[in-house]
Parts: structure tokens; sequence; C-alpha cells
């Protein structure tokens, strides 16, 4: 594949162009993934202005790291089978006076193919036709499926393990569902148990054991006491902030959903703010979980052959949200935004690797959060800077890594 910017080609079965704008909705990027995918291949150029099909300029990415971050996550989630190491590669190439595009190149895997674009509960099956889009026929898509020589990659094999661990998110969500709260679960697929000890309590008094704040919007609380059970360890109490950690080594948060709204928020005249998320709030206390996890998983050393993850936000009627960082002007200028019903469930839990959760909490965190900010259409470049989409890191006044 072609590594110099290809200024003056046309648009064709394996070569497809797209402009700077393409990356405020990242799924018409990832339909053309998966058609090149299912075709045979391809490269997509993301940051290259086409008139009539033909290459005609360059449009800079202003944030090539972060974007090629958010593009990985973004096929990790929306594609299915999840891509594996080489079948999708992101890099940005210098177009010189023009600055930075993208280059998304694929290299389908037989045994996997057909491909999907997840959408909700639906599977979409596209292919490339010189330099459009169709969908896949049934008999062709039958077909794929029958060519397939049962070389699914761990992740999304459907093994009597996954099945576990996914009726096992299903059965806390739906418990969950019928409070009003903010719930997240990590859910390993297999793997040891855990040693369920009086050693877990520094884990929830000492927040710099898991690299969160000392005074946070997190689950830490110096003054409790762990509760033991049989298979599980309890943090908190139920109908407030609670922590389960299992001997499976499921983690298990929630906490009442009218703990997302801070009473010092930033008043703006003539604007309720009793039931306004504040977003530090909807940063922190996931991405405090995930934070506790990785340090468990770490030096517990306990490996599986992969992870679910799912959050839920129910009892959300007339709340709102708004986007850009709390201290900002924009902020304080940005109308609220409401969501259609009262809760916000993901689709489906997102699948993660033990190297991503142990070495990329706060990433893992920010994707979830991500689909929340979603559902009040607020995108990834209007979300708080404080999640530093380039490093991964969440980074707020008293945080560790905080300057």
């Amino acid at each position: 594949m072609s590594r110099q910017i290809p200024l003056g080609k046309a648009e064709g079965q394996k070569l497809e162009f797209k402009g700077r704008e393409s990356l405020r909705h990242l799924p018409n990027v990832s339909r053309q993934v998966v058609a090149m995918l299912n075709s045979g291949g391809g490269e997509i150029w993301i940051g290259i202005g086409e008139e009539n099909g033909r290459a005609v300029r360059v449009e800079a990415i202003e944030h090539p790291d972060r974007d090629i971050n958010r593009l990985r996550d973004h096929f990790s989630d929306s594609i299915e089978p999840s891509p594996i190491s080489g079948e999708i590669s992101v890099e940005a190439i210098d177009g010189k006076s023009g600055g930075p595009v993208l280059r998304v190149e694929t290299n389908p895997s037989k045994p996997r193919e057909p491909y999907a674009l997840r959408d909700g509960t639906g599977r979409h099956f596209l292919k490339r036709v010189d330099d459009r889009l169709r969908a896949m026929s049934s008999e062709e898509i039958a077909q794929r499926f029958a060519q397939r020589t049962g070389a699914e990659h761990p992740q999304r094999k459907l093994t009597s393990a996954f099945r576990i661990a996914q009726e096992k998110v299903q059965a806390a969500q739906e418990r969950h569902r019928r409070e009003q709260v903010l719930w997240l679960r990590i859910q390993p697929v297999g793997g040891p148990e855990l040693k369920l000890d009086d050693t877990f309590q520094d884990y929830f008094h000492d927040p710099h054991r898991t690299g969160n704040r000392n005074a946070g919007w997190n689950f830490i609380d110096p003054y409790r006491r762990i509760d033991r059970g049989i298979d599980s360890i309890r943090f908190g109490e139920s109908g407030a902030t609670c922590v389960y950690v299992f001997r499976d080594g499921a983690i298990d948060f929630a906490m009442p959903t009218i703990n997302l709204y801070w009473k010092s928020a930033i008043n703006v005249p003539n604007r309720a703010t009793t039931k306004e998320i504040w977003p530090y709030c909807l940063l922190e206390y996931p991405t405090s979980v995930f934070r506790l996890a990785a340090t468990i998983y770490k030096e517990l050393e306990f490996n599986a052959d992969c992870f679910l993850a799912d959050l839920g936000v129910f009892g959300l009627k007339d709340w709102t949200l708004r986007p850009h960082s709390p201290v900002s002007l924009n902020y304080k200028l940005a109308d609220p935004k409401q969501i259609d019903g009262d809760e916000i469930v993901l689709d489906e839990p997102i699948t993660l690797t033990r190297h991503q959760v142990v070495q990329e909490p706060d990433r893992c965190a920010f994707r979830l959060v991500t689909q929340v900010y979603r559902r009040f259409e607020i995108w990834e470049d209007e979300m708080p800077p404080e999640f530093n989409q380039e490093t991964g890191k969440l980074v707020l006044p008293g945080s560790p890594d905080h300057r």
C-alpha cells in the first residue's frame, strides 16, 4: 500500500478519501472499513478532500495521535469480529506543508470473514464494488460463514466462558435497572479465582494505592471497613456508593444517580442545575473503578482470556449535560442537552484485553463515558479536555499526574 499522499488519484475498489469532518462521525469511517474488509482490503485516507471522486486537497488533522486512538477504539467497539493485529492499522502520514493526514489500511483474514458493522442489536454486512458500497446478499453472507475454518479470535468466540460472562453482566444490569443509579461492571471471561482477604482493605482506604485522588469523585472512604461474604467483598452500602469484588474477578460498582449532580457546580443564570450532570463526576467515578481493577489485576497477577465492561445510568428523566470543560467559557454558554427516556444503557458490553485494563484504565473508562456523551449528542471533540485523548489519561486538579 502507498504511503505517499495520493493527491490526484481517483477512488476505486481499494482506495477511499474522506475529509477531516468525517472524524466527527466515526460510523461513516467504520462502514468503509467493514466494506473493504469484505472486499479484499484497501486503504482509507482521512484528511483528503475530494471532488468527483478524485483527491484534490489536504485537510490537515489537528490532533493525529488523539484521533488514531479514537479510531482504534471505535473499530474495536463497532466491528465484528473485533479486529486483531494486522487487520486494521491506522497511522499518521506527514503531508509536508499541508500537515498530517491519517491512513487506515485494511487486511482481512479469510477465516474470519464476513465482517459486520454493529448497530445496536443489528449487524450490517457491507462490501465495496468499485468506489461504492452495497449490502451483501443473504447468499453471500451464508457462503462466507460456511467458509469459516473456526479460527475465530478468542475474544469473540461464544465459548461457554464468554456466554457465562455475558449472562452475569446482563443479570447485574437488570438488578440495577430497578434503581436510580450509575452502574459499572468489569467482568472477566474465564480466569482463576481471587483470594478474598483483609488485604483488600487498603485498596479502598488509600487513594494513592489505586492512582486516585485524595478528595475526588470516587469510591475511597478511609473510615469504612470491607464486608466479606462467601463469594465477594463489599465496600459501601446498597443504596449508596458501593463496590463489590467477586471471587471470579468481577468488579461491580453502583452509586445513586443524584451523585452526578454537584451542589457547588457553576450556576448559570435562569437555568435549573438540580438535575444537571457535573462532567467531572461522570468522568471520574468510572475511571476510579477501572484504576481499582487495574491495580487488583496487576498486583494479584490475575489473568483472563478477556474482559467485558458495561455501564448504565438509570433515572435520567429531565437530567441534562453540557459539552466542554466546566472551567471554560464555552461550557457556561452551552445549552444543556437532554436524552429521550430515562436511562442510558449500552447496546452490549465492550470487550477489553488484560493489557488494556491494566495499562490503560483511564482510556477504558473513557470508552464507556464517551457513549454516555453520545446519547446526549455530544461528540468526542466537545468532551472535557481534562481527559487527554492523546495520552489516554484523566487529569483533574489533585490527581497524581496533575502539574
